[in-house]
């Protein structure tokens, strides 16, 4: 412990020694735990600038089973913890951390819990990731790992908790994840990951799938009706194909439905309303999606976020989006919609963000959009616009932006 005290810079006030003996370590030493025994069984350290490395003589603390030490700013390889048999937690995120993954030797075999996020890790996962055959929870975000994935990852068979996004990881997602029957949660999103959607349909477990901002293609499966408990799946901002599957709107329990920014097509299902009990935020922005916005889109109660931008719709907005009480952020921008502005968006009374922008809408702007007292983004340029500003607008205090040019408004601006 002096050892590791000394690779720490001594900065730990409490940490006392006498040569390498520790002084009072049970009884004075802060973010240790000992057993009844006096055998040091937890190291625990959240936010503090402690700095340095960890030394080798780490690795001899056979007691451990937590080693747990975020945003110390600790830095070089991670360390070998050759003799910690009965280590079950390693979360070392947050750190400076540098080199390549954990090395695996059999003394981690009891290991449930490995993150080693936001670190300046890097380099190819090994092979031998599938022999932490313990692990529940494999998180190492916001690092520089690089390759592929390993096809051993389907070796681990109670995976929980797989968090991979924000490196620079390639190739296919292999088969085993497949096998992955236990997995809640999956995220490889910001990576560059190619191929198709993941086989994933024996997962009726998960609850959350992130495979964001990557280059996947093809189609969206229908055998994502399968995974009955998925209550958010972000597809954004790879290259699927197709029309939005009817197979989606079986998971009731869904709560987030991300699949902008890709090459979707078709319409928007009138069938969305059969997500109507849990939805709270639906983004088909930047998609080639075409066709009217279906008046069943009302029936989505519980909606907080609307993000239609972007796409190929067309024809009126209809007065059902007046019943999206809850909404926060509406952005049916950069679309050909045509006609009037329903009066009954007064009702959103909740928007922060209103965003109506660069379409073909006409008629005068309607007076019941001063209820949007809570707008801080609000914008109507680029229609189509007749008559005078309502001077209903005054009673937005908190708008941050307001855009009305470009449109064919007349009279004054009125004095707020």
């Amino acid at each position: 412990m002096c050892d590791l005290r000394n690779a720490f810079g001594g900065t730990l006030s409490s940490w006392q020694c006498s040569g390498l003996n520790p002084i009072r370590l049970c009884e004075s030493w802060s973010y240790i735990t000992c057993s009844e025994s006096s055998a040091v069984v937890a190291i625990s350290i959240v936010d503090v600038k402690i700095g340095g490395t960890f030394p080798s003589s780490i690795g001899q603390l056979s007691t451990l089973t937590t080693l747990n030490i975020i945003g110390c700013r600790i830095g070089g390889p991670l360390p070998t913890l050759s003799s910690l048999n009965s280590l079950s937690s390693l979360i070392l995120k947050s750190n400076f951390l540098s080199g390549g993954f954990l090395t695996f030797i059999p003394s981690l075999a009891k290991l449930v819990v490995l993150d080693l996020s936001s670190n300046n890790l890097q380099y190819s996962l090994p092979s031998s990731i599938g022999k932490y055959s313990s692990l529940e929870t494999l998180l190492i975000s916001n690092n520089k790992f690089s390759g592929s994935l390993p096809k051993s990852i389907g070796m681990l068979s109670n995976l929980v908790n797989v968090m991979f996004n924000n490196n620079t990881l390639t190739g296919s997602i292999p088969s085993g994840l497949g096998l992955l029957t236990k997995l809640k949660y999956l995220s490889l999103s910001r990576n560059k990951i190619t191929g198709y959607f993941p086989m994933i349909s024996h997962l009726t477990c998960l609850e959350a799938v992130d495979i964001s901002t990557n280059s996947l293609q093809g189609t969206i499966p229908i055998y994502i009706s399968a995974l009955e408990s998925l209550t958010m799946i972000n597809l954004t901002g790879n290259k699927f194909v197709g029309s939005i599957p009817s197979a989606l709107f079986t998971l009731t329990k869904l709560s987030s439905l991300y699949l902008g920014e890709n090459q979707i097509s078709g319409t928007i299902p009138s069938q969305i309303y059969l997500l109507s009990a849990n939805l709270l935020q639906l983004q088909l922005n930047s998609t080639s999606i075409y066709g009217t916005i279906p008046t069943a889109l009302g029936i989505l109660s519980q909606l907080n976020e609307l993000h239609l931008q972007g796409a190929s719709l067309s024809g009126p907005i209809p007065s059902t989006i007046g019943h999206l009480t809850k909404l926060t952020s509406l952005d049916l921008s950069v679309n050909s919609l045509n006609g009037s502005i329903p009066s009954s968006l007064g009702s959103l009374a909740q928007a922060v963000t209103f965003n109506l922008q660069r379409n073909s809408l006409t008629g005068s702007i309607p007076v019941s959009l001063g209820a949007l007292t809570k707008a801080t983004a609000f914008y109507l340029q680029q229609n189509a616009f007749e008559g005078s500003i309502p001077t209903s607008l005054c009673a937005m205090s908190t708008v941050v932006n307001l855009f009305l040019d470009s449109n064919l408004l007349t009279g004054s601006i009125p004095t707020c």
